[in-house]
């Protein structure tokens, strides 16, 4: 039975080895591959799906994702305001999807005029009214708010009172909620991929700040064009969930003291349901001033100022009907806070209130990094504070300043056990790692803040996951993307990366800044240092992302292609050619260094380091990355298993487990320093279920630049140029395919009792016949 699977997968792979893989075109394969991989890995199909004439793919026997859920990198189901982008590099299309034949509504440019160097005045008849509502609010008898206060007394008004942004933390339910329909109804959900794309990828998009004029409009038509398409079976929910989603207020940003009403799409839907739906206001944006970020401030008065059927009166400071006009949206009922919050707004018009972005407020980054020793469930302790709030209490510069971070990422390396991670089965664990950690940050968060998960990826046992807080890079992030690659024999991601990218605009509009974690698990062993280097290069050629939007290119981009970037994991980096005069005499290697490792000391060990080496002494791999200082910390690597401060006396000690990063302000010239402030980096020694130590650092960023058209990019030394790698799309899926059915013959045998040494006489069989890397490099480390 083993001899023939064997000769099964032999012969598998000789198929594929000789499939035609086209130079010309990578991102095409042939009509084999993709019937291979439709067979072998169902949820890569839609991948290797054929270009039909008209660019749409071939129609392939995918089961609906309610049927196989999500495959890993995916967003389903959706956990944050933005989705992650999978796989594919191509852009989203630039106009609104439709289902049901019919061209897309072309959208309107908006009659906004895109400046705010000054904030417009209203006419004198909204003048007039918020004064009769701001002394109404101010009445003795009025409930004394802190809004109300803040009409009556100079000294609580300007930016003291004026929030950046206003961000709503529902946008995931939201999401969610037409995600949960959409699954259950019966219809098509691959074509477009409706269910994510309309709830996150467009339809959270559209409720950000600043997204165009009609964009959530066009999201809800799109909506209501798959509830009318063939085989839905909820359609009325569906639609009523889309009349909802246009009812729902859209994010509102501060712009020079001012927090402007969202300007009202001047077109009509598509759908008759959605006709006379128009978005609710904010209660805390000014009703007499419309714009956003991108489009600038207007007063009253603007055709915008007034739903689509409607026509402002600036006589009596209310929107009437348009002559002929037969669709007249029924103005939302004020309650009396809404009321009086918009007399508080409006009287601080007049008054010389610019809000003036604090130039120096710097993003505070916390990553953690953990390498878990296979144990799945088991791998992690339910109270996390020690890891992952550090805070609370371990830096002198917080304990000043008590402050939470405003990005939290999170890595894991072996996850689960190998051969559950091979065959794709971490749904459930990267489930439970989310809920627990977004819990503890939570519950732990020195001022009572929340956080949104942005993104989460994962690849055999390499996790990632990111997290925002709500009241700042939560509400504002965009572009949201993940990666995955592979960089074990035959490209299977035994060992390997993830990514996340996403872009956070300035406050003023601008494009802002682009920010990329990595989380990795290189090569093991002392001796495979060269190994290692070679595998850094090939997650910077095959990691890749979708151009920049301020980029008119359509050639994938690197991680390089960020603003800034943070490359961590267990990089499996050990201490090698330590000379004999230097350990205790009479001793082992291993005893030796071990000794060593006291505070006085480790600086000396630290020459002895292979990523140093290759890093800042022959610049082979990681040029440009500039890390904290490891040595102040004992090494993460390799702990007898329930102690905390033993290691295991078979091997070397090791600074494994490493946080690098660099940013666009640190220049090429001068390796050593950096614009990022390391404000922590140390190892967690009270964690004891795996062989490694956790490792976390907090990292202070430089301020944010000027806004401006384009992102500002890392800058790397001349000398290093990572360039894409055509074939990157095709390398990661046959990895992908040799993942799956590795997993699933190793998931069988274990089911049917053969245990892990059937497994790896399997293995050991196979890489020999592929002449390809020892089975140890497929085993743990």
């Amino acid at each position: 039975m083993l001899s023939s699977r064997i000769f099964a997968f032999i012969a598998f792979f000789s198929v594929v080895n000789s499939l035609p893989i086209p130079t010309s075109d990578p991102e095409n394969p042939s009509p084999a591959v993709s019937a291979v991989v439709s067979v072998i890995s169902p949820e890569l199909a839609p991948l290797f799906a054929t270009p039909t004439s008209d660019g749409a793919a071939a129609a392939t026997d995918v089961p609906p994702p309610s049927e196989t859920g999500p495959a890993e990198g995916s967003v389903a189901p959706l956990p944050t305001e933005m989705p992650s982008i999978t796989i594919p590099f191509e852009l989203p299309p630039q106009v609104p999807q439709v289902t049901d034949g019919s061209q897309p509504v072309p959208t309107a440019a908006p009659s906004l005029t895109p400046m705010y160097t000054a904030i417009p005045t209203p006419p004198p008849a909204c003048l007039a009214k918020a004064a009769a509502l701001s002394a109404s609010a101010s009445a003795p008898d009025a409930a004394p708010t802190d809004e109300s206060q803040l009409a009556t007394n100079p000294d609580l008004q300007g930016r003291q009172v004026l929030r950046k942004r206003v961000a709503q933390t529902d946008l995931h339910a939201v999401a969610q909620s037409w995600q949960d329909l959409c699954f259950a109804s019966g219809g098509d959900t691959t074509t477009n991929d409706p269910c994510v794309q309309l709830a996150g990828e467009k339809g959270i998009n559209a409720l950000l700040a600043d997204a165009d004029t009609c964009d959530q409009q066009d999201n809800a038509d799109a909506m209501v064009d798959f509830a009318k398409s063939a085989g839905i079976t909820n359609a009325e929910a569906l639609i009523a969930n889309a009349v909802a989603y246009l009812q729902h207020p859209r994010n509102a940003v501060n712009l020079l003291g001012v927090i402007p009403s969202t300007p009202y799409c001047q077109r009509p839907p598509r759908n008759p349901e959605l006709q006379g739906i128009v978005p609710t206001q904010l209660a805390q944006v000014n009703p007499y001033v419309f714009g956003g970020p991108t489009v600038g401030m207007v007063p009253f008065g603007d055709a915008t100022s007034c739903p689509y059927g409607q026509i402002p009166d600036v006589n009596s400071c209310s929107c009437v009907p348009a002559a002929g006009s037969s669709t007249s949206p029924a103005p939302a009922v004020e309650s009396a806070t809404v009321a009086e919050n918009k007399a508080i707004f409006i009287s601080n018009i007049p008054m010389s209130c610019a809000f003036d972005p604090d130039p120096e407020f710097k993003l505070l980054v916390q990553i953690a990094s953990y390498n878990t020793n296979l144990q799945a469930e088991r791998g992690l302790p339910q109270d996390l504070v020690d890891w992952l709030s550090p805070t609370l209490q371990v830096s002198s510069f917080l304990t000043q300043s008590p402050r939470a971070p405003d990005i939290v990422a999170v890595g894991f390396q072996e996850l689960l056990p190998l051969h559950l991670g091979l065959a794709g089965i971490s749904k459930g664990v990267i489930e439970s790692r989310d809920k627990l950690i977004l819990s503890e940050i939570q519950r732990f968060a020195p001022n009572g803040e929340s956080y949104t998960l942005i993104a989460k990826v994962v690849n055999v046992g390499v996790a990632l996951l990111v997290y925002g807080k709500d009241d700042g890079v939560g509400s504002r992030v965009q572009d949201v993307q993940t990666q995955w690659a592979g960089c074990g024999p035959m490209r299977m991601g035994n060992k390997g990366a993830v990514g996340v990218r996403f872009r956070v605009p300035s406050e003023d509009g601008g494009l802002g800044e682009v920010f990329t974690f990595v989380n990795a698990h290189l090569a093991a062993h002392t001796e495979q240092n060269q190994r290692r280097v070679e595998d850094y290069h090939s997650i910077v050629n095959t990691l890749l992302f979708p151009p920049l939007p301020d980029s008119n290119s359509k050639t994938p981009t690197t991680i390089f292609s960020s603003s800034h970037v943070f490359f961590f994991g267990d990089l499996n980096f050990r201490l090698d050619g330590i000379p004999s005069e230097m350990l205790p005499e009479h001793s082992k290697l291993a005893h030796g260094v071990a000794e060593l490792l006291h505070d006085e000391t480790r600086p000396k060990l630290k020459e002895y380091d292979q990523l140093v080496s290759v890093r800042d002494q022959l610049g082979t791999a990681f040029v440009g990355f500039r890390e904290g200082e490891f040595w102040q910390f004992k090494c993460s690597f390799k702990y007898k298993l329930g102690e905390i401060d033993q290691y295991d006396p078979k091997r070397v000690p090791a600074w494994t487990d490493r946080i690098m990063y660099i940013s666009h302000p640190d220049s090429p010239d001068t390796l050593q320093t950096s614009s990022i402030t390391n404000v922590l980096y140390t190892s967690i020694p009270s964690y004891t279920t795996s062989d490694h130590k956790p490792v976390i650092s907090v990292l202070l960023l430089p301020p944010s630049e000027p806004s401006s058209d384009s992102i500002p990019l890392v800058k790397l030394p001349s000398t290093y140029s990572p360039h894409p790698d055509p074939h990157a799309r095709i390398k990661r899926i046959l990895g992908r395919i040799f993942d799956r059915l590795l997993g699933y013959t190793w998931w069988l045998l274990a089911f049917l009792g053969f245990g892990s040494a059937a497994v790896g006489l399997m293995l050991d069989e196979y890489s020999n016949i592929l002449m390809l890397t020892s089975s140890s490099h497929i085993g743990r480390s």
